[in-house]
């Protein structure tokens, strides 16, 4: 079949897509029942709703929760099935790192750990407290005083935002086919790389540098005055690193080329920007991700000389996995204040703005969950419908209806009037 070809002539049209990450929630007992979308008093968001139209959104597909970056992967237009590989090299780009081919790259989390009478390492806090203000200090530290187990084996590590980080292993012999030590829970051991009696070499290899690699941030950090100071301001420690998603370098469509639109981002967060680095678009703005103001005065900077802007909002999703549910409608109240108070001025005859979350986050268990996503577009061309807040179910009765992540981009490609027919 002939998918027809996209038209090259532009129309002046401008468009952007909001994600707020993790936004999307199941009913909370603490909210009375209701969703944080729901609970929270969001007028400018709400007023973009009545004038634009909504549905909703199975990002991957229904009942599959979406990870932060497939997720965006997803809504840029690829198949995050057959592009994925791996969570660290998106967090090692976006963090700065110039990533080759053959690099081995982990997401990290600055953790707090205690040990037990085996000698194990037992996680008491995934993030450290989240807050680590000397960050790179503590990062500098491990670098400067860090040597590989092996000879032709070099090891990056880099702080990126809040407890997050990433590590780099570069060298001969080595795989990214191995799991993480993260257990994803608190009060359990660390995990182990996994090696059996038929282990590879290149597995044994990276378990040998990875738990080398954790000794030496424990041995390093645990008694250091940083969680000196940190203990005597009730602060948990900072004395480990735990890895996870390894991944090698991608291989992504190139955004322009896939959609003939010239796009741009503006995120705070390394994992995201990673995504966008990867497929094509430019970089706009670093800076700290609720730093709303700089934000906006960027995005309207970033479309005199873009056609396409991606603009993330992290700071839903981390209230989400914190448990925090009131912390989240906070956010988005702050938001709606910052943000969508000045894009509803935007003007309507020249703009396409839609709104969505990456995915369902439960601010009860802190975990993604494969719920749909609340999705709205509004702007030149959108045909209202009967939708007059946005929020999960509201939205599931608009005329958008139940649609996909991988229809995103063609929906908003549709609304600035650049797709080609389909067929002859």
């Amino acid at each position: 079949m002939n998918s027809g070809k996209r038209m090259k002539e532009k129309q002046g049209m401008k468009a952007i897509l909001v994600v707020l990450d993790g936004a999307a929630d199941r009913p909370v007992a603490a909210l009375d029942g209701e969703t944080p979308l729901e609970h929270a008093s969001l007028p400018h968001l709400d007023k973009m709703a009545f004038k634009g139209a909504c549905g909703i959104m199975d990002v991957v597909e229904p009942g599959i929760p979406g990870g932060s970056d497939t997720s965006q992967m997803t809504f840029l237009g690829n198949d995050a099935r057959e592009y994925y590989t791996g969570r660290g090299a998106l967090e090692a780009i976006g963090g700065g790192i110039n990533v080759k081919d053959g690099d081995i790259c982990f997401r990290t989390n600055f953790a707090t750990v205690s040990k037990d009478e085996a000698g194990r390492y037992i996680v008491r806090d995934r993030r450290a407290g989240r807050n680590i203000p000397r960050a790179g200090e503590i990062r500098d530290l491990i670098v400067d005083t860090f040597q590989p187990p092996f000879d032709n084996v070099e090891v990056k590590f880099i702080h990126t935002t809040q407890h997050r980080g990433a590590l780099v292993i570069r060298g001969r012999n080595l795989t990214h086919e191995v799991n993480g030590t993260d257990p994803h829970r608190v009060d359990v051991p660390v995990e182990s790389i996994e090696t059996d009696a038929g282990a590879s070499e290149k597995r044994q290899r990276m378990k040998v540098i990875i738990e080398t690699f954790q000794d030496h941030v424990f041995n390093l950090l645990d008694g250091h005055e940083i969680n000196a100071s940190r203990r005597d301001e009730g602060m948990p420690p900072v004395n480990m690193v735990l890895v996870r998603g390894g991944g090698i370098l991608p291989e992504l469509p190139q955004f322009q080329r896939k959609w003939g639109i010239k796009g741009s981002f503006i995120c705070g967060n390394a994992l995201i920007a990673g995504v966008c680095l990867v497929s094509g678009l430019d970089p706009a703005l670093d800076t700290k991700d609720t730093d709303y103001q700089l934000k906006m005065q960027e995005l309207e900077r970033t479309l005199t000389t873009h056609d396409f802007v991606f603009f993330h909002v992290k700071e839903t999703d981390n209230c989400s996995h914190d448990k925090d549910p009131e912390g989240v409608v906070q956010e988005l109240e702050e938001i709606d204040e910052k943000v969508f108070s000045r894009l509803e001025q935007f003007d309507e005859k020249n703009t396409i703005i839609a709104v969505t979350a990456d995915h369902t986050t439960s601010s009860e268990t802190g975990r993604h969950r494969g719920d749909p996503v609340p999705v709205l577009f509004w702007g030149r061309g959108v045909r209202p419908d009967s939708i007059r807040t946005f929020n999960e179910a509201a939205c599931a009765e608009g005329g958008v209806n139940r649609i996909r992540g991988k229809n995103l981009m063609p929906l908003i490609l549709n609304h600035i009037d650049i797709t080609g027919k389909f067929g002859s």
